[in-house]
C-alpha cells in the first residue's frame, strides 16, 4: 500500500509525530488515509533532505516470505532526523579535528536510536571493506540453519588446517589443530575472539540459500564467503544488530543468544573504550588492509545504557591501526556524550578500556 500524509509539524514535535507513525504500522491497512509510504529499495544512509518537513515518509521493510504474513523487520525514517543534528556536528567536526591530526584519512558514523526511528551519519559518504564484522552475518545464518535442525548446535566439527590470517586482536585461546569442537563452541570462538579458524569451520554448516535470502530480505548485496574486496555502508551493517535487536529474523531465544555473545567481545578497545563501564555493548570490530598501503578499523554494535540502546557503526581509513582504534574510541565518546543531540553530563571523567 503507498501513499503520504503530509504532516506540518515543527521540529520539537517531529519525535512525536515519528513515534505516533511508527505505531501506526500495526493499523495503516484498516485506515482510508495511509500514513506511511512503502518503499523497500531505498538506502536511508544516501538522502539527507534539508527540512523537516520532509521527514515523514517511512520505509518498510518486511519478510517476503511465501506465506500469508509478512512479518516486520526494521522501519526507517527515511531522512536524518533534526532533533540529532547537534550530534552530526559534533562527529563532523572531530572527524575534520582527526584528519588535520593525520590520525585518519577517511571516516563514516552511523548512528541510530532503536527505540525511535531517528538517525543521523556524519563524515565521508562511502562505503568499506567490513572484515571480520561480517562474522555478525555468520552467526545469523548459522542460528538460522539451527532453527530448522534441533541438535545442530551440538554437533562437532573437525579442525584440520588452520586459516593462518592474523589479526590485530590474536584470540586469547586459538582453536587447535586436530580437535573437534562443536558448532556453538565455534560460534562463541568467532565472536567473542574473533576467530578466523571458527569462522572456516562454520562455513561448512551454512545454508547457501538461506544466506542469499537474508541479504535479499536486508536490500545488501551479498558478498562471497571469502570475497576480500567486498564493500557495503555503515548504514548497511547496522541493518543485522537491528533485526538482533527487534528479534525480527531469528527466534527469541538465538537473537539473545547472538546479541550476549557480541557482549562477551574480548575486544575491549573502540567502541567500549568511548562508554563508560556503566554500559553494555553487543558489538563487533573489523580490520583491513586496502589495495594501497592504507588500512581500515571498524566497530559497530549496540549500546545499551540506563533503559535506552542505540546502535553505532563506526568505519575509518589511515595510515595506523593503533591511531584508528583510538579514533574510533574517540567517535564513540562523541556518540555516547551526545546521543540524545545534546551534550551529557559525563559520569566519569575517563571512559579508557584496556584490552
Amino acid at each position: 500500500m503507498k501513499g503520504k500524509l503530509i504532516l506540518l509539524i515543527s521540529t520539537t514535535a517531529l519525535a512525536v509525530a515519528s513515534c505516533f507513525l511508527f505505531l501506526s504500522l500495526q493499523t495503516q491497512e484498516h485506515s482510508s488515509v495511509p500514513l506511511i509510504k512503502q518503499t523497500e529499495e531505498q538506502d536511508p544512509s544516501v538522502t539527507n533532505p534539508s527540512s523537516a518537513e520532509s521527514c515523514v515518509d517511512v520505509t518498510i521493510v518486511r519478510d517476503h516470505h511465501a506465506g500469508l504474513t509478512k512479518p516486520l523487520l526494521f522501519a526507517d525514517l527515511n531522512c536524518e532526523s533534526p532533533e540529532l543534528a547537534p550530534l552530526k556536528e559534533k562527529l563532523n567536526t572531530t572527524i575534520a579535528q582527526l584528519k588535520s591530526e593525520g590520525t585518519l584519512q577517511k571516516a563514516t558514523v552511523y548512528f541510530k536510536e532503536l527505540n525511535t526511528l531517528r538517525w543521523i551519519q556524519a563524515g565521508d559518504a562511502t562505503e568499506y571493506y567490513p572484515a571480520s564484522m561480517l562474522k555478525i552475518a555468520v552467526m545469523l545464518n548459522v542460528l538460522k540453519v539451527s532453527e530448522g535442525k534441533p541438535g545442530m548446535l551440538d554437533q562437532r566439527l573437525q579442525l584440520i588446517e588452520s586459516t593462518g590470517f592474523g589479526v590485530l586482536e590474536k584470540p586469547s585461546k586459538p582453536l587447535e589443530k586436530g580437535k573437534f569442537y562443536s558448532v556453538r563452541e565455534l560460534l562463541e570462538a568467532m565472536i567473542v575472539r574473533s576467530d578466523n579458524d571458527a569462522t572456516k569451520l562454520l562455513f561448512t554448516v551454512m545454508d547457501d540459500g538461506i544466506y542469499a535470502d537474508m541479504y535479499a530480505k536486508l536490500n545488501i548485496p551479498q558478498p562471497h564467503h571469502e570475497d576480500f574486496f567486498y564493500q557495503l555502508s555503515p548504514a548497511n551493517m547496522a541493518k543485522f544488530y537491528r533485526i538482533l535487536y527487534n528479534v525480527s529474523y531469528l527466534n527469541e531465544n538465538n537473537s539473545e543468544y547472538a546479541l550476549k555473545l557480541l557482549t562477551q567481545s574480548e575486544f575491549n578497545g573502540g567502541l567500549a573504550a568511548g562508554v563508560p563501564t556503566e554500559a553494555k555493548v553487543a558489538h563487533k570490530f573489523g580490520e583491513h588492509f586496502t589495495e594501497g598501503n592504507a588500512k581500515q578499523f571498524h566497530d559497530s554494535g549496540i549500546v545499551y545504557f540506563s533503559g535506552s540502546a542505540y546502535v553505532v557503526v563506526i568505519m575509518t581509513e589511515g595510515n595506523e591501526l593503533t591511531q584508528l582504534e583510538r579514533a574510533v574510541a574517540n567517535l564513540s565518546e562523541v556518540c555516547f556524550m551526545n546521543r540524545s543531540g545534546k551534550a551529557e553530563e559525563p559520569i566519569r571523567k575517563t571512559y579508557s578500556r584496556q584490552a
